[in-house]
């Protein structure tokens, strides 16, 4: 048995203030930019002490916020606070297996509500199981031989999801084009209303009403999300006027270039809703299937929307003018219910696809814990008895530490002696 802080030394990056980013040097490595999540990357121009710069193939751990285990491949960097630098005293590549297995459980362990983190203390003072140094080269061949078959699977599950999901949206563009039927615009074929408009100074006038409302957040492309409706003090006349009813066409003014026109169909699922003038409603004649129009105002309608929307510097959006003039294909109603009868049994299978593959994912993560359980019990690969033991490795480390300490206290004391009296 050793511990973490035996077996290497984990050095901290450090704080680097926004006033010392820069658009050229070395790039400050923050633990967004390991995780994927955090975009670009800033720069450092100045000087760096050693322990703080980063070179191709070091290892680094994220100890706030996400616990996790890098491999740094870029160019010379440096690294911010909230992640350690590796400096190793076994097999590199072993360590790095080891510290991805141990941090799963140290989950428990960490502090803080905001930021959660690991304490230097409670990090190093992790105890591991440390093979002999020649059994942590046969346990990373192993680790690395099954896991890249993993890897291999899990990429052909991601290629499998792509494909599914490009089916799925040609699908559909296709059944709205294959047709050869004629073309009608939204405003022939539907009564087309804006919502309210919140005046906060009225929220308390005794003769309104107060009634649920649909804000753009509600309104999400194929679906309504209706966890959180709030609601509204209106005039009795406008709440009658813009009451919602089953079978309204709900299209969202504005937001993301890429989020206009996006709604579903209202099923009447809250009594006495209206909806906000962010959100239009459309209120289809009877030779439409509001399934269909909406379906086709997500798909097919996307794409002019984008075309045909406003931008301004932070929002686009669509008018009630332009709304009107969205091309709607016009089979006859029967045809409509048909095709979306096709595309929905078509949507069914792509979710049980969907559904297969979610659990493959699942498989893999539990299999990859298993095989480094496996590797860090002795399970995986076969013990040599001839191997120089672990105990012998552990004691030379710990000499090696021992030596290294008295350097230090002699600097400290030199330093200490050095200085005038009475300082």
């Amino acid at each position: 048995m050793a511990t973490l802080g035996e077996i290497g030394s984990y050095l901290n990056g450090r704080g680097f203030k926004k006033s010392e980013w820069r658009e050229s040097g070395r790039p400050i490595i923050r633990i967004q930019n390991l995780t994927g999540s955090g975009g670009e990357f800033n720069y450092y121009a100045g000087e760096a002490e050693e322990r703080h710069i980063v070179r191709d193939g070091d290892l680094l751990v994220s100890w706030a916020a996400t616990l996790g285990v890098f491999l740094w491949h870029g160019p010379e960097a440096v690294l911010n606070q909230h992640i350690f630098k590796v400096d190793s005293r076994i097999d590199p590549a072993f360590h790095r297996w080891l510290l991805e297995y141990t941090l799963a459980s140290l989950q428990d362990r960490t502090h803080g509500s905001g930021m959660v983190h690991i304490t230097k203390g409670n990090f190093d003072s992790t105890p591991v199981q440390l093979p002999p140094l020649a059994e942590q080269g046969r346990i990373v061949a192993a680790i690395e031989e099954h896991l890249s078959r993993l890897d291999a699977a899990e990429t052909a599950l991601t290629r499998a999801e792509h494909r599914v999901r490009v089916l799925d949206r040609v699908r559909v563009r296709q059944a709205f084009e294959a047709g050869g039927w004629p073309w009608t615009t939204l405003g022939e074929i539907a009564e087309i209303k804006g919502g309210v408009t919140k005046d906060s100074k009225r929220q308390s006038d005794a003769s309104f009403v107060e009634v649920p409302y649909l804000r753009v957040a509600n309104v999400q492309r194929g679906r309504l999300d209706l966890s959180d409706v709030t609601t509204i003090h209106v005039h009795p006349d406008k709440a009658e006027a813009l009451r919602l009813e089953p079978g309204d066409v709900l299209l969202n003014e504005g937001g993301d270039r890429d989020k206009l026109g996006r709604g579903w169909v209202w099923e009447g699922q809250v009594s006495d809703c209206i909806h906000q003038n962010h959100v239009f409603r459309a209120r289809l004649n009877d030779a439409f299937d509001p399934y269909f129009v909406s379906t086709h105002a997500n798909t097919w309608g996307r794409a002019w929307f984008e075309a045909h929307g406003k931008q301004t510097t932070n929002l686009a959006s669509i008018n009630l003018g332009t709304l009107k003039q969205l091309p709607i294909p016009a089979p006859p109603r029967s045809e409509q219910q048909a095709i979306m009868g096709a595309l929905q049994e078509a949507g069914d299978v792509k979710t049980r696809v969907l559904e297969v593959i979610d659990h493959a994912r699942l498989r893999a993560r539990v299999l990859r814990r298993s095989i480094l359980a496996a590797a860090f019990s002795g399970q995986l690969v076969p013990q040599d008895p001839t191997d120089e033991p672990a105990s012998v490795l552990l004691d030379r480390i710990r000499a090696e530490r021992a030596a290294a300490e008295p350097t230090k206290r002699t600097r400290r004391a030199a330093r200490s002696q050095a200085r005038p009296a009475g300082v």
